[in-house]
């Protein structure tokens, strides 16, 4: 695992797209940053968090979209599916360098968090709070990226694809609002089954508790969740086709 954990990360910082990823990143959340904390000339770093989601959605389907669609493209995944290292291995040695990668670019933003402390005094238990919900989040919507990455060998389909889900699970609490008005006449286990359903699949909401300041352990057992799932299909993907 650590020898493709090595390999990826080289080639993503031999070629241009990790640079793409930190620097777009750190460009968008320095806007996020001026728009919000600084331009009102306060302490509370809670908007700029939450802006933050959005560009979060950006940059893991630039990310991840290569991690595995050029290996199809070019047809070195044979030489993965027939290597002596395992399938888990390999997914979870991709997928670790495209996280440390968004880590990076989330350990860059905690620049402004000094520039706050000029300002008044931070609340570093709210700054805690953010951070690991993101890093959580993080985790779990790579780990959805790589698995769409799994599926085809355009790299273009990949990160459009990932943004599409990534996208509808933002806006999810949204939808389940406006399909739970039209199910008014159904019986009330339904219409909690169907809320219930979709709030599974809004996996950004869970991060609203971290935004607040507190620490949820259903939604850190949850984002967890998510993340080992989704590379457990990841490797499921690629035991069917070793053996087709």
């Amino acid at each position: 695992m650590i020898a493709i954990l090595k390999k990826e990360l080289r080639s993503m910082f031999l070629s241009p797209l990790a640079y793409v990823v930190i620097g777009g990143f750190t460009f968008l959340s320095a806007f996020s940053f001026l728009s919000s904390t600084l331009a009102s000339m306060t302490s509370d770093v809670t908007s700029f968090f939450s802006s933050l989601v959005l560009w979060i959605i950006i940059i893991v389907a630039i990310l991840s979209m290569k991690i595995f669609s050029d290996e199809k493209k070019s047809k070195t995944d044979q030489l993965l599916l027939t290597s002596p290292v395992s399938l888990t291995q390999i997914v979870l040695g991709k997928f670790l360098a495209s996280y440390i990668v968004y880590l990076i670019s989330m350990a860059i933003t905690f620049i402004y968090m000094l520039i706050v402390v000029i300002f008044g005094q931070l609340e570093w238990g709210i700054v805690f709070a953010n951070y690991l919900g993101l890093f959580l989040l993080g985790a779990a919507v790579v780990s959805i990226g790589v698995f769409v990455s799994s599926l085809t060998e355009s790299a273009l389909v990949s990160a459009l694809l990932t943004l599409i889900i990534l996208f509808l699970s933002y806006l999810a609490s949204s939808f389940a609002y406006v399909i739970v008005s039209f199910t008014t006449g159904l019986p009330e286990i339904i219409v909690s089954g169907i809320s219930s359903f979709i709030g599974v699949l809004a996996i950004f909401d869970k991060y609203n508790t971290f935004a607040s300041g507190m620490l949820d352990f259903t939604a850190i057992v949850y984002y967890l969740s998510i993340t080992a799932i989704f590379l457990f299909l990841t490797v499921r993907v690629f035991e069917k086709r070793r053996w087709s």
